[in-house]
């Protein structure tokens, strides 16, 4: 591949760039809450070698960007309550969303605990700030499921 912005070849299927965008999202949420020395990223320890995985490249660019990350782990929607109650009492200035997919499916209350807790957050999927959330990178879930089954 050349590069993600021009791969050149021919498609063989669909992602959602979990990992590649992972520090794109980070430096992006840095850029806009640049006050933000510290930058709470909410994981579920559950998918264990995705949340590794991201942690590490969030960890690179954290250290590149000079800014500290909070992990906060929630595998199940009671854990969100607690995760962000952490937040607060560690004072983080802003919120990283894991890409992974329990994460959408509890944008609900995410987005309501955000709102109530007053930080800004960042997510990757677009449908979880069109549910009202303030901002995502990365691909629409649901086209890069409508290409994944076009391709079969």
């Amino acid at each position: 591949m050349a590069s993600l912005n021009k791969p050149g070849g021919n498609l063989t299927g669909a992602t959602i760039l979990a990992l590649a965008l992972a520090a794109k999202k980070l430096q992006v949420l840095h850029e806009v809450v640049p006050a933000a020395d510290l930058i709470a990223v909410l994981s579920n320890p559950t998918n264990l070698a995705f949340a590794r995985d991201e942690l590490n490249e969030l960890s690179n660019a954290a250290r590149v960007l000079g800014v500290r990350l909070l992990v906060l782990n929630a595998a199940c929607v009671s854990d969100l309550e607690t995760a962000f109650a952490k937040l607060a009492e560690e004072r983080a200035g802003a919120l990283l969303v894991s890409a992974d997919t329990f994460f959408l499916t509890a944008r609900d209350q995410i987005i309501a605990l955000s709102a109530r807790y007053a930080v800004p957050v960042m997510y990757q999927y677009p449908e979880m700030a069109i549910a009202g959330g303030l901002m995502s990178y990365g691909p629409n879930s649901s086209d890069a499921y409508s290409i994944a089954v076009s391709l079969r």
